[in-house]
């Protein structure tokens, strides 16, 4: 059984060597780093993190917002664990899957809610809008680079 730990660098979490340090008195076996950009940057690095842990093993972070720091990105992250089939152990929260079972699934379950509510919320935004005869806006037609060049080159021989 590995117990990898996550090390998050990021400004809104604790220092990378805080991290360490905390994994390390938890008994990890073996730690990866990452230094995510963005929430997409943040979302593939968990998973690639994750990709080499099997059922019988575990990811140790520090804290839950290791895994995302809003909702949304915390949920996906959660995801991610859930999707691998792999032990969370969160240390600030006292959280171990094994001890808690029903986390991982309640956790779907509470995405699935949230994603429904979302549906029905732009569902009905989309009614409103067709009530009031609200049509789209056209889309932006891109312009040939020659043509616009051709049309530059054009003004510019004009105003000398």
């Amino acid at each position: 059984m590995t117990r990898l730990g996550l090390v998050i660098e990021h400004a809104g979490l604790a220092s990378t060597d805080d991290q360490r340090v905390t994994l390390a008195s938890a008994g990890v076996d073996r730690v990866v780093a990452l230094a995510p950009r963005t929430q997409e940057d943040w979302h593939y690095r968990i998973r690639e993190a994750l990709d080499d842990l099997g059922d019988e093993d575990a990811v140790v972070v520090t804290a839950l917002t290791s895994l995302g720091l809003g909702a949304a990105a915390l949920l996906d992250g959660i995801a991610a664990v859930r999707e691998q089939d792999v032990r969370l152990v969160s240390l600030a929260e006292g959280l171990d899957t094994d001890a808690a079972p029903d986390f991982l699934p309640g956790v779907a379950l509470l995405t699935r809610a949230i994603e429904a509510g979302r549906l029905a919320e732009a569902t009905a935004i989309i009614a409103r809008a067709r009530h009031r005869d609200a049509v789209t806006p056209p889309k932006a037609e891109l312009v040939d680079r020659a043509l616009w060049e051709a049309a530059q080159h054009d003004a510019a021989a004009e105003q000398r």
